[in-house]
């Protein structure tokens, strides 16, 4: 049973420009046409790569033109050396290659300063870094550099959300829906702020028009209810559930989602419920398995859940939920080799595995194995930079060990902001550090933890 999730984690978009029309119609001295033939050989050749799906032969192409190019100054030259280095930053980014993606974005604007999109994707980068103000000024001068495209707009809109400044996103995103009223990132990202600013009227507006915009169609809707359980919109989320099961009460995947919904807001006894009537009528499928054994942990039926998790690995081994799961139950029993295990399978199958890769920080950090307990949680953040676990747990290593501290206190403030456990547990630690900061009795000033 597949759901489709519409995310609105960053907007990176691959954009490939064609240059051979403009090549030698610069007034600021353009090259040889004979000179750029091999570039535009190689460019053109990087563009069929990719419409056969073959990346890697794409990427080459692309870094060809790249080193051709460098260090030529005529305007066509640099024109096609950051288009190419655009895409080849793009294509390095969605493998999450971050410092090498990073050093081609910042080629592509120092050979064309105006270049937006790669503007967009350096801020993408920057926050997948934890470098969250120098998203935040990136994001602005792509949306300065060419301020009719949504990409920038929604980016650094979403980044004021997660910091908590409502008003100013709400601002952004106005501006974002006068240019494409019917952008469903945008629409979304607005309904999120109206849902953190309770402000339920607006947001029934802006969620009915995107039923609409998504076409109203159960799948269209199932993808909807998908987003809003991850942004934690659970009234939104009921509703159109409830519809939906009223349409048809045997679809599965709206049951499915009202069980996760349930569990969400806590109602566990009507998640397990509804979960185990699932897995009657579907035994061989691996997601309803791994949430089932998921609510029971949660409930704390820890034995159950284990053994669970323990036959879905061994009937789906390449289910990586069951195997995260099932180390969540070695967790709870304090077998964390096991559960380090189990964790490093979700990461072989689903490398992108925020949660996995930050319980596999915590693990090594309970060893005291400070430096790839660091580099977990940046793996964690990189999947997922709005992950506030990771922004707390990655923060506060950074301070701790004072290996950027600047960094540091920006990640935790980020996720103080949230509404989640780890917000909670970042507000507290810095309450702490202001607390040392004032000289004043301090719990992390006697022993380096913080609860």
């Amino acid at each position: 049973m597949k759901t489709g999730l519409l995310r609105c984690v960053m907007c990176l978009a691959v954009i490939l420009l064609t240059t051979r029309e403009s090549v030698g119609d610069s007034d600021s001295g353009p090259a040889r046409v004979s000179d750029l033939q091999a570039p535009m050989n190689y460019y053109d050749r990087g563009l069929d790569m990719m419409g056969k799906n073959n990346t890697e032969a794409a990427l080459s192409e692309f870094r060809k033109v790249v080193t051709t190019l460098e260090g030529k100054s005529d305007a066509d030259s640099r024109k096609l050396l950051a288009a190419a280095a655009n895409n080849a930053g793009n294509l390095l980014l969605l493998k999450g290659q971050l410092a090498e993606s990073e050093s081609l974005f910042e080629r592509a604007i120092a050979a064309d300063p105006d270049h937006a999109l790669a503007m967009n994707s350096l801020g993408a980068v920057r926050l997948k870094q934890g470098r969250i103000e120098d998203a935040q000024k990136m994001f602005e001068q792509a949306v300065k550099a060419d301020p009719r495209n949504v990409m920038p707009l929604n980016n650094l809109a979403e980044l004021l959300v997660a910091s908590g400044n409502l008003k100013m996103a709400a601002q952004y995103l106005v501006t974002s829906l006068k240019l494409d009223s019917r952008n469903q990132q945008t629409l979304m990202l607005l309904a999120r702020v109206y849902d953190r600013a309770r402000m339920p009227k607006q947001q029934e507006e802006v969620l009915k028009t995107l039923v609409n915009v998504a076409g109203g169609t159960p799948e269209a809707r199932l993808q909807l209810v998908a987003h809003y359980l991850k942004q934690g919109m659970n009234e939104p989320a009921e509703k159109l559930l409830r519809e939906l099961l009223a349409e048809n009460p045997k679809s599965m995947e709206a049951r499915l989602q009202m069980a996760r919904m349930q569990g969400a807001k806590g109602q566990l006894l009507e998640a397990e419920k509804g979960l185990r009537e699932i897995l009657a009528a579907v035994p061989e499928d691996a997601v309803v398995r791994s949430d089932l054994a998921a609510v029971l942990l949660k409930d704390g039926q820890t034995d159950e859940a284990l053994a669970l998790a323990r036959e879905g690995t061994v009937k789906f081994p390449k289910a990586a939920e069951n195997w995260f799961v099932l180390g969540a139950c070695q967790e709870r029993k304090g077998a964390d080799r096991d559960a380090e295990s189990s964790y490093q399978e979700v990461v072989k199958l689903s490398p992108q595995h925020a949660e996995a890769l930050n319980n596999l920080g915590v693990l090594a950090a309970k060893r005291d194995q400070g430096k790839a307990a660091v580099e977990y949680f940046a793996r964690a953040l990189a999947a997922d930079p709005y992950y506030s676990d990771a922004q707390y747990n990655l923060g506060r290593a950074l301070v701790v060990t004072k290996t950027d501290y600047k960094r540091g206190i920006r990640l935790l403030v980020t996720a103080g902001a949230t509404t989640t456990d780890a917000g909670a547990r970042a507000r507290a630690f810095i309450a702490e550090l202001e607390k040392v900061a004032a000289g004043k009795e301090s719990n992390w000033g006697k022993n380096g933890t913080s609860n």
